[in-house]
């Protein structure tokens, strides 16, 4: 007897270490270069095959062009050198979805907060 199974896409992709609320606070200082790794926002999806399959994006105005993201590994780095003289803050939506033919997905947001060269 063979019993072939299809895998469902029934499980959404999760972000790892995550609190409940979906949020989290860094921080960084002005004077870090491009490519800075600010965090991680990893997801995984317990789906298998292509429902299983996560892309990461960032999906805010907020800090738009001075942060990227890797849309495999979830790492948030820096775009450009940070050289402000008082603190900025950054709130940053980053978005995990599954390549599901009906995709699922999770949201987080990621707080920035830059101090500046003031501030050291």
């Amino acid at each position: 007897v063979h019993i072939l199974g299809t895998d469902v896409n029934d499980n959404p992709p999760q972000f790892r270490y995550l609190p409940v609320s979906k949020e989290l606070r860094v921080q960084i200082w002005a004077g870090v270069p491009a490519g800075f790794l600010v965090t991680n926002m990893f997801a995984k999806d317990l789906d298998a095959g292509e429902n299983g399959t996560v892309t990461h994006s960032l999906v805010t105005d907020d800090g738009e062009g001075d942060f990227e993201i890797n849309s495999k590994t979830g790492d948030i780095t820096t775009t450009h050198l940070f050289n402000q003289k008082h603190e900025a803050f950054f709130t940053l939506k980053i978005i995990a979805k599954d390549s599901g033919a009906i995709p699922q997905e999770d949201t987080a947001v990621v707080h920035v907060q830059v101090h500046g060269l003031e501030d050291l």
